[in-house]
């Protein structure tokens, strides 16, 4: 485990062995759920720094678990329901120090590659190109209302470790949906990666106007 204080990790752990060494399936479902909550909203009186702490300890008890899907959840639903807070920069930079593969960026393609893993490849790629289009906006909000040094610093973790663009050169969220929107009408609505790609436009949602709508449909 990296990116953790080593009580953070002795905690993790100590967790996870809790949770599996002794069968209680159901507690990690039913911790992970509460921790997640605690983390896009936190309770009155929790910090920011607290909160970041929180986040790392679900991602390394996600990371412990094998359960990727999770973490990746927490976060969409990070920057759907706290896009405005004030904890959210911190806690995404956090919470991708731990384990930067949740929202690390995919190659476009894979040589070689099987037409199924490409297409579950080319689904991930369009949600983390939206994450990194509305965290890009995030910062610039950081940046303005608290701190700029540290919203830069905050930010060039994900360039460095997850494969984002600066975001000064960060797409636009239009230009995303048009793909995002077209992929979607392309797919079977029962299939993993129509889910997926729903979860990108999910997520483009508060973005989209009216008119940008009607033009699509």
């Amino acid at each position: 485990l990296t990116g953790l204080y080593q009580v953070e990790a002795d905690i993790a752990v100590s967790l996870w062995a809790l949770c599996f060494k002794n069968s209680l399936g159901s507690f990690y479902a039913e911790l992970m759920k509460l921790l997640a909550q605690n983390i896009v909203a936190p309770p009155d009186g929790y910090s920011v720094v607290a909160t970041c702490s929180l986040a790392r300890v679900f991602t390394a008890l996600g990371f412990l678990s094998d359960d990727i899907q999770r973490v990746r959840v927490m976060l969409c639903d990070l920057l759907m329901d706290a896009v405005d807070s004030t904890h959210t920069l911190p806690v995404l930079s956090s919470a991708l120090a731990v384990w930067p593969a949740a929202l690390a960026m995919p190659a476009e393609s894979v040589e070689g590659e099987a037409d199924v893993e490409a297409g579950a490849r080319a689904s991930l790629r369009l949600v983390v190109r939206v994450v990194q289009a509305i965290a890009a906006g995030i910062h610039d909000l950081y940046a303005e209302e608290q701190n700029k040094k540290e919203a830069d610093s905050l930010y060039q973790f994900m360039v460095d470790r997850c494969g984002w663009r600066a975001p000064s050169d960060a797409e636009f969220a239009d230009k995303i949906l048009v793909e995002v929107t077209k992929t979607m009408h392309n797919l079977d609505h029962e299939s993993k990666n129509y889910a997926v790609v729903m979860c990108a436009y999910n997520l483009l949602s508060p973005y989209i106007s009216e008119e940008t709508v009607s033009s699509f449909s």
